[in-house]
Order: structure tokens, then C-alpha cells, then sequence
């Protein structure tokens, strides 16, 4: 297969072109005192408006500025898990940016449960939305894709199996992006 035929390679081509395009717009920014709008653009959107440069005026670069310039173009998610000592708990999903600030827009989020980390899902007696839009269930009381809250939230009920006196962990698993991130909650039922 020839390289331009190849997916992956034109992923790479559009990512460098856009980063170029952001690094572009903080030099010029930086140097001159005042950012200026730039002509060049991608999908219909300007790269100043994608990234903030107009913080940026004392002819410096740093990585705190560029970092601050970017970070709300590479989310990842926070998963907190709670037990509510009864056979049953809570996985709370938060995506946040890049400085871990929590984004207040809605995300295609697809949320899953198992027994070990980073595993295939693995049904329970009970996962599911609690809070945030179910789009679609892969697998009952398993696997969903969900919409978050808009404030960039969703809650997931969970409810196992387990004997009296015992501990159960559960694994949840979300991806955002193609990536992957996990959380676990150890269930308890006293009774």
C-alpha cells in the first residue's frame, strides 16, 4: 500500500498541519505584543480560534503559556468510584482538560464494567445511568455509550453480586477519544 493511501499516515499529516498551525499562531503572538488573526485554517475554523493566544504578550514562549494555550484540546477523564455498603456503589466520570480543570460541555463517552482492569466487560446484577444520556447499550448491565451531562459528568449505578460480610472490586472502564482510562470501587455488603 502506498503511504498516501494509508490512513494513518494522512491522521499524522493533519495533526502536524494543525499543530504547526497552533505553534504558529503563539510565535506570532508572542512576538509582536498583540496577536494577530492568521488566515490559515482547518474544517472551516481558524486556528485562533481553537487555540487562545491573547494572553500571550510579553515576547515569551513558555511551556506554562502553551500548555495554557492547548489544554482544552486534549481531554481525559476522572473516574471516582464510591460504595454505598449495601451490595451496591457509584462510578462518578468527569472529563477534565489537559490541567485536570473539569470541561463544562457534553462528551460521547462509552463506559464499561469487568472484574479485572482493563478487561472485556463482564455483566453485572446492575450498571447503568444514573446521570448523563444513555446513547446506546453495547452489552445489559455491561457496556454502554452514554452523553454526558453538560457539565461534562455522568454517574454509573452499580449494584453486585456478593455474599454477606464480603468485598467485591469492580473495574470500570472508559474510553474518550480512543483512549482508555480505569477506576475501581470496592463493594462491600456487611449483611
Amino acid at each position: 500500500m502506498k503511504p498516501w493511501q494509508n490512513r494513518v499516515f494522512w491522521t499524522y499529516i493533519v495533526c502536524c498541519t494543525l499543530l504547526t498551525c497552533a505553534f504558529s499562531m503563539i510565535l506570532v503572538a508572542g512576538c509582536s505584543g498583540e496577536p494577530e488573526r492568521q488566515k490559515v485554517g482547518h474544517g472551516g475554523m481558524m486556528v485562533d480560534d481553537l487555540v487562545d493566544t491573547g494572553n500571550i504578550v510579553d515576547n515569551a514562549i513558555t511551556a506554562a503559556k502553551l500548555s495554557a494555550a492547548l489544554q482544552d484540546l486534549v481531554p481525559n477523564i476522572a473516574l471516582n468510584g464510591s460504595d454505598n455498603t449495601d451490595g451496591t456503589g457509584g462510578m462518578t466520570l468527569r472529563v477534565r482538560d489537559a490541567n485536570n480543570n473539569n470541561i463544562a460541555q457534553r462528551f460521547l463517552v462509552r463506559i464499561w464494567i469487568a472484574d479485572a482492569e482493563y478487561s472485556e466487560p463482564d455483566a453485572q446484577t446492575d450498571f447503568s445511568v444514573a446521570s448523563g444520556e444513555e446513547l446506546r447499550e453495547l452489552e445489559a448491565n455491561a457496556d454502554y455509550e452514554l452523553i454526558t451531562t453538560s457539565s461534562g459528568a455522568a454517574i454509573m449505578d452499580i449494584n453486585v453480586t456478593i455474599a454477606p460480610d464480603a468485598t467485591k472490586t469492580v473495574y470500570v472502564m472508559a474510553e474518550l477519544d480512543g483512549r482508555i482510562y480505569t477506576g475501581s470501587v470496592e463493594i462491600t455488603n456487611p449483611s
